[in-house]
């Protein structure tokens, strides 16, 4: 019977670990990348059996979003900004958090009622590795106008015919 098995992580003929049952082990490589892992199985006999294998481990991508808030009954803008190292993310899901969502990378959301709203996107890699980032998004009062622009409003009045601050 298989009295030990020495887990070999990087193929450099140094063990990392010995297991006495056959159960699954864990490692973090911590990058992504290609590596050759052994194990070799010992008996109880003191014959040994060593097995390579080839494992591949991929970028996992970064979900991140912006959106800027508009009021209820208008659209909404929901812009992209996820990334990843190495690979693509090829598949966008979107939930608006009222019932909505969407596939594409940089959609639009019409919400119906003001309030806020916890907005998700899964961003997906073409290894099918996947994140989810969140985020609330404000949803103003329809008619509520919120200006990025200081605006200086004159508070004196001074009717003195000079053509400066007479009216209001």
């Amino acid at each position: 019977s298989i009295t030990a098995y020495n887990w070999d992580y990087n193929n450099n003929d140094s063990i990392n670990e010995i297991a006495t049952s056959s159960g699954s082990v864990t490692i973090n490589y911590g990058v992504a990348g290609t590596y050759q892992t052994a194990l070799t199985c010992v008996s109880d006999m003191g014959c040994e059996s060593k097995t390579v294998k080839s494992i591949k481990l991929f970028d996992k991508p970064f979900a991140a979003f912006n959106a800027a808030g508009a009021p209820a009954g208008s659209a909404t803008t929901f812009t992209d900004v996820s990334s990843i190292g190495i690979g693509t993310i090829d598949n966008y899901i979107w939930d608006f958090g009222d019932g909505n969502t969407s596939t594409l990378q940089n959609p639009t959301n019409v919400y119906q009622e003001s309030g806020s709203y916890v907005v998700s996107l899964v961003a997906v890699s073409n290894n099918y590795c996947a994140d989810t980032y969140s985020d609330t998004v404000d949803i103003l009062e329809p008619g509520v106008v919120v200006s990025t622009e200081l605006e200086l409003l004159s508070n004196v009045l001074t009717p003195n015919g000079d053509g400066y601050n007479d009216k209001l």
